[in-house]
């Protein structure tokens, strides 16, 4: 019992560093990849989602990238790739790439979908998701900002609780918050 919480103590300090840089880990590509791949993402999809039915595919090229693609039904509705930069001394540095949409990037808290698929800033949330699987500890997004607490999100995940699993390219019913579909609202990240 005693070994085991030293290995998990273990793991959850391996790659943390007061004296790293930002988003750099003690760890070599392959180790920092391995622990990419490694298990599911149903913690980041359950939080993180907006009440939609998504799947996730996971993919890349071996310690370099890690790709992640999200879907509604048939409909590409996010993207994002992880890159893992060899450091000098065996670490590794990992950036976050997110597809730019206007002035940002996707789900970013500036733009209104009419389904989003994710809670935003979803970049904090994909942060928080690599750095817990990095790190071995838990998913947790305390803290974080929610920018849509009484948009559509919030109306989703209502939906989600009555036991309905809206998509994208659904209809949205009438509400207080936005009466009927405004034809301006977009389903579309341009995937």
């Amino acid at each position: 019992m005693k070994k085991s919480l030293v290995t998990l103590a273990l793991l959850a300090l391996a790659g943390c560093g007061s004296n790293l840089p930002a988003n750099t880990y003690d760890l070599p590509p392959e180790e920092v990849y391995q622990r990419l791949v490694a298990g599911d993402l149903e913690d980041f999809k359950n939080r993180m989602r907006c009440g939609i039915d998504i799947f996730i595919q996971q993919g890349g090229t071996t310690n370099q990238s890690v790709s992640y693609r999200v879907s509604s039904g048939s409909q590409s509705v996010a993207s994002f790739d992880v890159e893992l930069v060899p450091v000098d001394g065996g670490m590794t540095e990992v950036k976050i790439n997110l597809p730019p949409k206007g002035d940002g990037e996707i789900y970013d808290g500036t733009q209104t979908v009419a389904r989003p698929a994710f809670r935003q800033p979803l970049r904090m949330g994909v942060e928080e998701m690599v750095a817990s699987r990095i790190e071995g500890r838990a998913f947790n997004i305390e803290g974080m900002p929610n920018l849509d607490i009484n948009g559509p999100c919030f109306m989703q995940k209502e939906q989600w609780r009555m036991g309905q699993t809206p998509k994208v390219g659904d209809p949205i019913s009438g509400s207080r918050a936005y009466g009927s579909r405004d034809s301006s609202l977009s389903d579309d990240w341009g995937e």
